[in-house]
């Protein structure tokens, strides 16, 4: 009965230990609660093979292909919004036109291109935009060297530039070949036939090391063509069927055989009310005889002050030339006066001459502001 009070007194001493030791815990300062943190949100990454397509030397009749790969990294779905050549004979295609990527997931960008129509070295560019916002625009350069099958030279066409009106020019272009059978065999002109073409001889001749067969053709002015500017398409055929007639430009000026000797006339400055004058020879470059059937003055200044500007022409003696004199009074209002003078003739060549003119007006009264829209 004792030994049972001692181990009852025991567990007692033993419980208010343990329950000590817990308030005692209790009242000892912890760490400060933290905060939840929220999971780190995913985010797609794309990565690419390469940013550069360069096939090298090609032909212009060579089909190219490329196969560009690239991976979605990141921790979230990849989106393309925009896969955009800088050119319509480039041709990028998502494989399976898929334009989502799950994260770890890789695709492919099918690259096309069309060399045909192009000429030595060719660059051109693929915009790719995605939702990654660490690279969120990037640029695909795709590139070659195209050895053209058929070319003309010059390349970029036949400028035959100013020309006498009444007089004839001719120049010489060529079309080369790869074939080893190759010629050029018919030209044609399109326009209203002031131009024709000849095709000339073949021969072989050597470029850069390669051997190739060439062409002349000659490109005729003839002296009927009227003033102007003129820009007209020669058709080459020749004897490679891969492919179709090469397509020459040619261009020029015809000046026309009556014209002026300056492209503006400067009157100087003049005074309120003062006389002003100016002149200036329209002459026959061919020393043809012609007419002259009216003179005007158009004013390209609006100051609000009245302007009367005279124009007179009078012919030399052997009817080549005329001597064109602008007058008038100096305007009130002061400021710099320009306007055109117009020449009609007819005889050497149906023609209609223009000079700038300009005069600078010391009249007081200043310009009238301009206004838009209504007035109160």
């Amino acid at each position: 009965m004792a030994r049972t009070k001692r181990l009852a007194s025991g567990l007692l001493g033993l419980m208010s230990v343990v329950m000590a030791s817990a308030v005692w815990a209790g009242a000892q300062p912890g760490p400060p609660p933290q905060p939840e943190q929220p999971a780190p949100a995913g985010m797609p990454k794309f990565e690419i093979d390469r940013l550069v397509q360069d096939w090298g030397k090609v032909t212009d009749l060579d089909q190219l292909r490329a196969e560009v790969n690239f991976k979605n990294t990141g921790t979230a779905p990849l989106v393309f919004l925009e896969l955009k050549p800088s050119c319509s004979c480039v041709r990028p295609k998502l494989r399976g036109a898929k334009r989502t990527y799950q994260p770890g997931e890789s695709g492919v960008i099918d690259l096309g291109f069309e060399p045909l129509g192009k000429r030595g070295a060719t660059s051109y560019t693929v915009s790719i935009r995605t939702n990654d916002p660490s690279n969120a625009a990037l640029t695909l350069e795709v590139k070659c060297d195209v050895s053209a099958t058929v070319f003309a030279d010059p390349a970029d066409g036949v400028n035959m530039g100013q020309v006498d009106q009444g007089k004839s020019k001719e120049m010489t272009f060529t079309v080369s070949g790869r074939a080893e059978d190759f010629r050029a065999t018919f030209a044609s002109v399109s326009g209203a036939g002031y131009l024709s073409a000849k095709v000339g001889e073949t021969k072989e001749v050597e470029i850069n090391g390669e051997k190739i067969r060439q062409t002349s053709v000659t490109v005729t002015l003839n002296g009927k063509a009227p003033a102007g500017k003129f820009s007209e398409k020669i058709f080459v055929r020749h004897t490679d069927s891969r492919l179709a007639m090469q397509t020459v430009s040619v261009s020029g000026e015809v000046l026309p055989d009556v014209r002026p000797e300056v492209t503006m006339l400067d009157m100087g400055e003049v005074a309120e009310g003062a006389e002003f004058s100016g002149e200036f020879k329209v002459f026959s470059v061919s020393g043809k005889k012609f007419n002259v059937t009216k003179t005007t003055y158009s004013s390209r200044t609006a100051f609000g002050s009245p302007l009367s500007v005279d124009v007179t022409a009078t012919p030399n003696e052997s009817g080549d030339m005329y001597t064109i004199r602008v007058s008038g009074k100096g305007p009130k209002v002061g400021g710099l006066y320009t306007g055109d003078v117009v020449v009609v003739t007819e005889g050497a060549s149906q023609t209609t001459v223009r000079v700038r003119a300009k005069f600078i007006s010391k009249g007081e009264q200043q310009p009238e502001p301009k206004t838009e829209g209504k007035q109160p």
